[in-house]
């Protein structure tokens, strides 16, 4: 039911790996009783042991389908202050903003390819007819600490050293050439709001 109520391309997950036996090994030097656990038949090692065999058979993709906007395996070991989780969570906060006003988002570039990177930008289409002046009004009460530059109908928004930038189109055709240019491999990956 959780899942059933996600938008589309809402979700980053972060799927940390170790293990079983390890994760088992753990269990032994902690003291989980007050940790408020609803109560299962199911013993924490065996729930352990199965959680590891539903996750090698791909659960994530399976569960959570096409709500997925990334998802990134890492361990113990990784610095997950590498991954471009600051992009995520502006675009994330942009389209919870837009949801209920505009009917059509979708990403390109590295994005819309799932390739996004650290120091990466957002790049992303907004079919509106609305003018400028009212997406950037409605985008500063979004990001009110940022710093917002208007080249035509083009918005760059600069929130905390990353750079988002929002295309205003009026026909899903002013798109096609950039688009194109991204090298979009899934159609699907890229829709951030509408069909």
């Amino acid at each position: 039911m959780f899942v059933d109520k996600l938008r589309q391309n809402s979700v980053v997950i972060l799927e940390v790996e170790e293990n079983v036996n390890i994760c088992l090994e753990r269990t032994k030097n902690k003291d989980f009783s007050k940790i408020p656990y609803p109560t299962y038949s199911e013993s924490l090692e065996d729930t352990i042991r199965r959680l590891d065999i539903e996750f090698r058979n791909n659960c994530i993709e399976k569960n959570f389908m096409n709500t997925v906007l990334q998802h990134y395996k890492v361990n113990s070991n990784d610095d997950i202050n590498e991954l471009p989780l600051d992009q995520f969570e502006i675009t994330i906060k942009l389209v919870d903003s837009f949801e209920n006003i505009y009917d059509c988002l979708f990403a390109f570039g590295s994005l819309g390819r799932r390739e996004v990177k650290k120091y990466s930008d957002v790049d992303l289409f907004l079919k509106t007819a609305n003018n400028v002046s009212i997406v950037e009004d409605q985008i500063k009460n979004i990001f009110p600490e940022s710093e917002i530059i208007i080249q035509r109908n083009q918005i760059d928004v600069y929130i905390n050293n990353h750079l988002l930038e929002i295309n205003l189109i009026q026909d899903l055709k002013d798109a096609q050439l950039f688009y194109k240019k991204s090298e979009i491999k899934n159609v699907s990956n890229t829709i951030l709001l509408g069909n």
